[in-house]
């Protein structure tokens, strides 16, 4: 997480390349189709310093690993074909997203850790 990036290897533990996310503190990626999702446990501030508890969101990142989607987070801008840094929404939506799941109709459920006991949330795609 403190990297700010997910790693890819191959199944026999080969290192392949990095996802850079930049400002996201990610979890776990689940993989659905073609689409990777993680929770953001922990996003930056706008100086690039860890915010920690209560600044979290989800990330939606393509095929191509280009992020086309952050619930709960600002959305996606890429200069030069780099992903910038990315925070937290207005609004704080979320609070700690620490896993989701992906059903079959392709919504998302978000698993908060240490978010003063709350469910999981169900996110209805549209």
């Amino acid at each position: 997480r403190e990297e700010n990036c997910f790693k890819v290897f191959t199944l026999d533990g080969k290192f392949l390349h990095r996802i850079d996310m930049p400002g996201m503190h990610v979890c776990r990626p689940v993989l659905d189709g073609e689409n990777l999702y993680a929770g953001v446990c922990w996003s930056n501030d706008e100086a690039g310093k860890m915010i920690g508890g209560n600044s979290g969101f989800v990330t939606i990142l393509d095929a191509s690993n280009k992020v086309i989607s952050n619930p709960g987070g600002n959305a996606p801008v890429y200069k030069n074909n780099v992903l910038q840094a990315t925070l937290q929404a207005p609004g704080q939506m979320f609070q700690h997203c620490h896993d989701v799941c992906i059903d079959e109709d392709k919504n998302i459920y978000v698993c908060q850790w240490n978010a003063n006991n709350t469910s999981p949330v169900k996110l209805t795609r549209v």
